[in-house]
């Protein structure tokens, strides 16, 4: 379906800037994203609920509203500098933990710059499931939309507290923390065994994770480094993914 707005002003341009504030967003279960590739991706998710653009673009369902628009009204709506030519509203993500497969927890990682890079390297490193804490940044932030590349809509996320860990935990999945410990296992010296589901655990910028869960945990592991004593938490977890995805497919 075709439509063609021309005023700044019009209901739907003012719905899409809306849908920035949490609140809102939370109400409507709808977000936004930017950009023909993040666009592609909610596609093959079928995601999209309807798209802003200054040109139609062919090969849409055509139950997909297509608002065409002025690049004036784009760059209302745009939150970058360099405005798209193409801005989508989403709907919200309402995935489920397969808990056949190993997973993420992110425990109160507060940058959405490296929650999206986490959930790139997740998807990258064929680890679909990912947990962030209730006290964690909204997945549905525009940072962490961008910087994941998309990979959102392909990767089983939810939203939840320590609580459910321990019920993982209690159904079968060793919990494995990264901490630089007296009684902590190098991780080039650690096996992620083939038969073995895991739940790696990585915290916060400058707390790290919080007692209770290293308390309870399987395995603490270090990442060995030089000439610095800490390694940023997206940096940290796409180590520990891609070495847990070397073990348990070699």
């Amino acid at each position: 379906m075709i439509k063609y707005i021309k005023s700044r002003k019009n209901r739907i341009v003012h719905d899409t800037i809306d849908l920035r504030k949490n609140k809102v967003s939370n109400k409507k279960q709808l977000f936004v994203i930017e950009g023909e590739h993040l666009l592609e991706m909610a596609i093959k998710a079928n995601n999209v609920f309807y798209i802003l653009t200054n040109k139609y673009i062919e090969n849409i369902d055509e139950k997909i509203y297509q608002y065409v628009v002025t690049d004036d009204i784009l760059s209302k709506i745009s939150i970058n500098k360099s405005v798209p030519n193409v801005i989508a509203v989403c709907r919200y993500i309402n995935s489920k933990i397969d808990e056949t497969k190993n997973i993420l927890y992110l425990d109160n990682v507060q940058d959405p710059g490296n929650v999206g890079t986490i959930l790139r390297s997740a998807l990258a490193f064929s680890n679909y499931n990912v947990i962030l804490s209730d006290d964690s940044v909204n997945k549905y932030s525009e940072k962490v939309i961008q910087a994941s590349q998309g990979a959102l809509f392909s990767l089983n996320i939810q939203t939840s507290d320590v609580a459910f860990i321990k019920f993982l935990k209690n159904s079968g999945y060793k919990i494995i923390v990264t901490i630089l410990s007296s009684n902590s296992i190098n991780l080039e010296d650690f096996c992620f065994k083939k038969d073995e589901k895991y739940v790696i655990v990585v915290g916060n910028e400058g707390q790290g994770i919080r007692k209770e869960i290293i308390d309870f945990a399987d395995y603490k592991v270090f990442i060995e480094m030089q000439n610095i004593d800490s390694l940023n938490v997206g940096v940290a977890a796409s180590i520990m993914l891609y070495k847990l995805n070397i073990d348990q497919n070699n």
